[in-house]
């Protein structure tokens, strides 16, 4: 199965199944919350949409999510428009970071051979990676903050 791979890549390959003493790890993520705020309360990063490593965006959402909340925030006068903030906050990151989550859940699939339909196939992996991965990292943070900023002075 791994005879088209680089030496390196077959080394590491011949080390791990001389190993008797494997270590395995359960990977755990966030099933969907039906939202990230109650009242004056909001949730982000893990505690919101804890995910698996397999796309490196645990840290990266996190950030987004305090940019998002930052730039909320710094247009609330009154507390009393925390909550109206919270609210645009969930609108806005909510379904992407969940859909991180889910991808993140899938790309460990593909990546651990396992996924239905792709197996092995190498070039199937890589077009899906890919397509998972282009959206992630070419979302536009800062028109993200625009539409946020835009959805919370409609509310007011």
């Amino acid at each position: 199965m791994f005879s088209d791979w680089g030496a390196s890549s077959r080394a590491l390959v011949e080390l791990l199944l001389a190993t008797h003493e494997l270590s395995v790890w359960a990977m755990w993520d966030h099933g969907p919350a039906s939202t990230y705020t109650k009242g004056r309360i909001a949730i982000m990063g893990d505690a919101a949409h804890a995910t698996t490593p397999y796309q490196g965006q645990g840290a990266g959402q996190a950030i987004e999510d305090a940019l998002v909340l930052a730039t909320l925030l710094a247009e609330v006068s009154d507390p009393n428009m925390t909550q109206s903030a919270f609210l645009v906050y969930d609108q806005v990151k909510r379904v992407r970071t969940q859909r991180v989550v889910s991808t993140s859940r899938d790309s460990g699939q593909l990546v651990g051979m396992k996924a239905e339909g792709v197996g092995s196939d190498l070039e199937k992996m890589r077009e899906l990676l890919s397509f998972r991965m282009h959206w992630i990292w070419n979302r536009d943070i800062l028109a993200q903050n625009r539409e946020a900023l835009q959805l919370f002075k409609e509310i007011l």
